[in-house]
């Protein structure tokens, strides 16, 4: 008898073991970025207006970083400015990042918006000759994606600077 429930059991195996296949895993695992995540290179005007005044104005080539942090929401990496001509000084700052930037798509591509942000670190040469320091930052971020172009604008001040700098910027993907 034990023999005989020895091979049922080997049977049973068997026939559950063979009627198992193993299969492939079919299902497409790879994460496709959304068009508008990449690096665009492109032109940024950045001025600075004071009582209705424009107190300084000027043209920068630079690139910029869209990351994608989730199906809602990005990073913005903003371009360096370097040696902007503020008046009486020229100024220089270092590319940073506005983080959790809201995108939603549109008929005609991506739009992208942040009311307001604050940044603990804004790293700035004011031109005085001590070198770069760090600001305290606030401002807003809004844009758009379409057909591989990108246009944002966002504001910034640095630390009790009366007046926000406004930067606009144009690219295409790199």
């Amino acid at each position: 008898m034990k023999l005989f429930n020895t091979i049922k059991v080997c049977a049973l195996a068997f026939v559950a073991g063979s009627s198992f296949v193993a299969c492939d895993d079919d299902d497409n695992n790879s994460v496709v970025k959304p068009e508008y995540v990449g690096s665009y290179e492109g032109q940024m005007t950045v001025s600075g207006e004071f009582n209705g005044r424009v107190m300084f104005s000027g043209d920068v080539t630079g690139v910029m970083q869209i990351e994608q942090l989730n199906d809602t929401l990005v990073n913005v990496t903003v371009p360096e400015i370097t040696d902007l001509n503020a008046g009486r000084s020229i100024y220089s700052v270092k590319a940073f990042t506005i983080d959790s930037v809201a995108v939603t798509i549109n008929n005609e591509g991506y739009t992208f918006n942040l009311d307001q942000f604050a940044l603990e670190a804004v790293s700035c040469d004011q031109g005085d000759g001590n070198g770069f320091a760090d600001f305290e930052s606030k401002g807003y971020l809004k844009g758009t994606y379409k057909n591989g172009v990108v246009n944002v604008e966002y504001t910034f001040s640095l630390g009790k600077m009366p007046f926000p700098l406004k930067s606009v910027f144009e690219g295409t993907k790199k």
